[in-house]
């Protein structure tokens, strides 16, 4: 009775590791690969049975990602709540934006717009215009804490056909003026009503930024979701998003958003024939993305 009890005490069943891959090949190589019928049968070559270790590794370390995902999507939902923001949280959100956005943004960057503290000030008054709106949303950890921004706004196809009309008012020589050219280029060359002559209004994905700590964690999936919630609330058939971030533009394409229009850094010159945009890599272009819903 006493070695059966014993028994039951010697071992344990514990998920494997990533660390574990040598172990477990080292005992499958003694206690499987020579019992099992199917490799004694076709006489297993070398080169095979390196196959066969390439594929247990892969098996290994599927398990181990994936374990990990559950974990993360069992913890991802209990870490953000999605809220609009108001004019109360002006201030909060500029700070954000300050630390987590203008540092991280490759146009501002490429033309080392950090700098120019008058530059900085037109972008924030700029931001000030989307906080309350009643379109725009913050991600909200559980302590209180900002951690993701999205600034939207209604975009019609009347407003665009002004907006052209009036550019030259409010040119100026600050930096922001240079992105605010560029962007309107963009804007002006993707010409989406003109490609969707059934659209007449889009919900514009202006600005969305998450604290870094918590990207890769569905944060700015989860503020996405609200944006089309809040984009089918206003009857709007598609999101709109300009991305000038390699790293946004994959996360664009990732939710199922289609590019319609590309202008890569390099080809935006001056009147010298310089690039204006010396963007950090791997940010090489600035993209438009739609959704259709």
């Amino acid at each position: 009775m006493s070695a059966a009890i014993k028994s039951k005490t010697v071992f344990k069943v514990v998920p494997i590791i990533k660390n574990d891959e040598i172990t477990v090949i080292e005992f499958l190589q003694k206690f499987f690969s020579r019992d099992e019928p199917l490799n004694a049968a076709i006489n297993l070559r070398k080169e095979e049975d390196v196959a066969i270790r390439k594929y247990i590794i892969g098996l290994i370390n599927n398990e181990f990602k994936y374990s990990n995902l559950r974990k993360m999507n069992e913890v991802n939902k209990f870490i953000h709540n999605i809220v609009p923001t108001t004019a109360e949280d002006k201030q909060v959100v500029i700070e954000f934006l300050r630390k987590f956005f203008f540092r991280d943004e490759p146009l501002i960057l490429g033309i080392n717009m950090l700098d120019d503290n008058d530059s900085l000030a037109k972008l924030e008054n700029y931001c000030f215009n989307f906080v309350d709106n009643g379109l725009a949303f913050k991600a909200v950890s559980p302590n209180g804490d900002l951690i993701g921004v999205v600034l939207n706004n209604l975009t019609y196809r009347v407003d665009r056909e002004k907006n052209n009309e009036n550019e030259e008012d409010t040119k100026d020589n600050t930096k922001f003026n240079i992105i605010t050219e560029f962007l309107d280029k963009v804007e002006r060359e993707a010409d989406v009503f003109q490609k969707f002559p059934n659209v007449d209004r889009v919900m514009d994905i202006k600005i969305i930024s998450v604290d870094e700590s918590f990207r890769g964690q569905g944060v700015c999936k989860a503020l996405i979701d609200k944006t089309i919630e809040i984009a089918l609330e206003n009857e709007c058939p598609m999101v709109y998003v300009e991305c000038s971030s390699y790293f946004s533009a994959k996360a664009a394409e990732r939710l199922g958003f289609e590019c319609i229009y590309t202008l890569y850094f390099r080809d935006y010159l001056d009147k010298n024939g310089e690039v204006i945009f010396k963007t950090p890599p791997p940010h090489d272009s600035s993209k438009v993305y739609v959704l259709h819903l």
